[in-house]
């Protein structure tokens, strides 16, 4: 039993350490080009975009699964413990104690079901809260402003925000109103700053004023912009799995 399990442990280390790593693409110096050719990159318009153009940029992998049951009690039954229980069964079946087999799966299948169905309602339940408290964002698309989720922002989106509002994704600002932006969670600038449409060629994050970042806020005014980088591909995604990587050689000793 003890050797069934690490071999089950070096395959699941094995299949970890050829699963690739996403990187993102580098993004343009957005902030250095102007509006327009912003726009003309990004293949959209002032209008924004319509349905069609929307439903070819959406990442396929953007949103996650939904909550099934079956995923549910799979993922309660891949662990360590199985396979031991499992070889337990069939040794106890292959020398005749079919009642101490059938115990042994008996068990562990409803161990399965029952942790498998109580992480089907958690996770339904989390993803119903998400929903609700989900913010949405006004988003120009085909002429005309709808009220979009976070999660089904592509690149050419044209975002309007106001003063309060989080900002969704990576943006290019087209026109601004006496906007002023808390970049304290990505910049760590611990006053707000103020942005405005004209490019400039700043190196730093922090000091490039034409552009907006996923997890900011606007503190004052107001903006329009196009939305050039969502999910891992935003400055804080890119941060974040850096991170991540960062983290993973030091434990692996790299």
């Amino acid at each position: 039993a003890a050797f069934v399990a690490q071999a089950n442990a070096i395959r699941a280390v094995i299949g970890l350490s050829r699963r690739p790593v996403a990187v993102p693409d580098e993004q343009p110096p957005w902030h250095e080009i102007d509006a327009d050719d912003v726009l003309a990159r990004l293949d959209t318009s002032a209008g924004g975009l319509d349905a069609e153009d929307v439903e070819k940029r959406r990442a396929p992998d953007e949103h996650d699964e939904a909550p099934s049951l079956p995923r549910a009690v799979a993922g309660e039954l891949a662990n360590p413990l199985t396979p031991v229980l499992a070889g337990a069964a069939v040794v106890s079946g292959a020398v005749g104690s079919l009642t101490d087999a059938a115990v042994v799966g008996s068990v562990m299948a409803f161990n399965g079901l029952l942790g498998g169905a109580q992480r089907f309602r958690v996770e339904r339940a989390v993803r119903a809260l998400d929903d609700r408290n989900q913010q949405h964002v006004e988003v120009r698309r085909g002429g005309t402003i709808e009220p979009v989720a976070p999660d089904d922002i592509v690149p050419g989106d044209i975002v309007h925000l106001d003063a309060g509002d989080a900002v969704p994704a990576d943006a290019r600002i087209l026109g601004a109103e006496a906007l002023e932006v808390d970049e304290s969670s990505v910049t760590g600038e611990s006053v707000p700053v103020v942005k405005g449409p004209a490019p400039n060629d700043a190196v730093t994050v922090a000091d490039r004023t034409s552009m907006l970042w996923a997890g900011t806020a606007i503190a004052a005014g107001s903006v329009d912009a196009v939305v050039v980088a969502t999910g891992s591909a935003t400055e804080a995604g890119r941060a974040g799995t850096e991170g991540d990587d960062a983290d993973a050689s030091e434990r692996s000793g790299v």
